[in-house]
């Protein structure tokens, strides 16, 4: 997985999983957390709110930082490993600072809100994969973009990211599910 059109596919085919995944999830389940204990939901908001501050990026390339001198991204599994790396060494309180952004909404119906959340993440994958056409492969090398942990990325280094960083939550979904059984 190196060009864009590879990592639109394997966003897509993340999003197919991911509502197989979150269907089969019963309501109660969906939600029971807190914004210290994550439920799937809080999950499944940072994930949609991660694809789409990419997206946001994609959507407007004029306002992304230039990579000069424009370096060759780094592959998929060493932006994993400096990803992983940054995830180790962070000070707790940071992680914390910054997973307690996550606040679900205010709902009176479960299943509509647990509905759109799910709509929500496959309409996040539509918009970034639309962003990504509109995105060159030589702007994925000579524009940067912010990670919160990494620093100034390239675009495709951070396109990278996205597909580990919903892997990542997939996995930390998984986990959750299975240690409630």
């Amino acid at each position: 997985m190196y060009n864009k059109s590879e990592i639109a596919a394997a966003l897509q085919a993340q999003n197919l999983e991911f509502q197989n995944l979150l269907l089969g999830i019963p309501t109660s389940t969906f939600f029971d957390g807190s914004s210290e204990k994550w439920s799937v939901a809080h999950h499944v908001k940072h994930i949609i709110g991660a694809v789409s501050r990419i997206a946001q990026g994609l959507q407007n390339p004029d306002l992304l930082p230039k990579r000069e001198p424009a370096t060759a991204s780094k592959d998929y599994e060493t932006l994993k490993n400096t990803y992983l790396h940054a995830l180790q060494t962070t000070p707790p309180e940071k992680l914390q600072q910054l997973g307690s952004r996550v606040a679900l909404e205010e709902y009176s119906d479960a299943d509509a809100y647990k509905s759109q959340m799910t709509s929500g993440f496959s309409d996040a994958i539509t918009t970034f994969n639309h962003a990504l056409e509109g995105f060159t492969e030589e702007n994925l090398e000579s524009l940067g973009m912010p990670h919160p942990l990494i620093g100034v990325i390239s675009a495709r280094e951070m396109l990278f990211f996205a597909v580990y960083h919903n892997t990542h939550h997939h996995n930390g979904i998984e986990k959750l599910l299975e240690s409630r059984a």
